[in-house]
């Protein structure tokens, strides 16, 4: 293959990456001593970059998929055109230069109309099947990072997921055997618990008491130290700080709480005292709302 055969392999398709091919290739050769005429293929691959980036440059292809999607639905064929005009945005937004393009050009607002969009797909209770049941670790990863996307401060979005038990798959995710999973739903659980305290709407909060909450994130602090204890711990905090029926189910002896937060602080602050400082005032936090505030004092067995 010759030289300006794998040139055009590589043309540039931004601006931006016209400007690190040529600094690249700058770099390569080295600054001549003296100006030399340019040969013909270096010039003929020169017009043909800038040409490319003229003639079909991300934005232009932005704009083409806004024009798209912007457009009335007619025909079921639209519908075909308006999914194909995402899959092209998606492969380019991945670039942050292309996201930001695409914010300035005013595509944002157009983009989130169709989360209300009367032939939506139902993504949310495809998702919850997918956290549940596929046998890829991956695919469960990214299904609970689309899902708190589409809950986060969305409550249409997290309407659905109430009414399709979503808070039953996040709470069977914390019992996954994957380290990102289980940081990632407890994050999530952790979330929408503050969320409703903000919004006062006491549906998640009550949701999670029924279905036995407490037990179950206590049971799981009683496991072997990983990092999401943290936001379990926060949870437990937060619901208790709100809920004085959580308060008195931490109380309850058979799931010795009071012991195993005392042995973690002791275990954490011998470890790593400043790496886990907002852990250890979770611990704390979650001890003086349940146990009263000497209950931080460690027992002198465990010192």
């Amino acid at each position: 293959m010759s030289e300006g055969e794998d040139m055009n392999e590589r043309l540039p398709r931004s601006l931006q990456g016209l400007l690190r091919m040529t600094a690249q290739q700058a770099r390569e050769q080295g600054t001549p001593s003296q100006f030399e005429e340019m040969s013909e293929e270096r010039r003929k691959f020169l017009e043909e970059a800038i040409s490319s980036f003229s003639e079909d440059t991300y934005v232009k292809r932005m704009l083409k998929c806004l024009e798209v999607l912007s457009k009335e639905d007619v025909e079921d064929d639209d519908d075909d055109s308006k999914e194909m005009a995402f899959e092209d945005l998606d492969s380019m937004v991945d670039l942050i230069d292309n996201a930001n393009d695409l914010h300035k050009i005013g595509g944002f607002p157009i983009v989130v109309r169709y989360l209300h969009h009367n032939q939506s797909l139902g993504v949310i209770p495809v998702l919850l099947q997918l956290l549940d049941n596929d046998t890829v670790d991956q695919v469960r990863i990214k299904a609970l990072y689309a899902l708190s996307s589409m809950t986060s401060n969305f409550p249409e979005g997290k309407t659905v997921f109430l009414d399709n038990d979503g808070l039953s798959s996040l709470v069977r995710a914390l019992q996954a055997k994957i380290s990102k999973v289980r940081i990632k739903s407890s994050s999530m659980l952790r979330s929408m618990i503050s969320e409703s305290l903000l919004s006062e709407d006491s549906t998640i909060k009550e949701a999670l008491v029924n279905m036995g909450i407490v037990e179950q994130l206590v049971s799981l602090l009683h496991e072997q130290h990983e990092l999401f204890h943290e936001f379990i711990a926060d949870s437990l905090a937060i619901l208790s700080e709100n809920l004085p029926k959580v308060v008195q189910e931490c109380q309850r002896p058979q799931l010795q709480l009071e012991k195993i937060l005392h042995e973690r602080i002791h275990e954490l602050e011998k470890e790593d005292k400043e790496a886990f400082e907002t852990e250890i005032e979770c611990y704390k936090r979650l001890l003086a709302q349940c146990f009263g505030n000497t209950a931080y004092e460690m027992d002198s067995s465990l010192r």
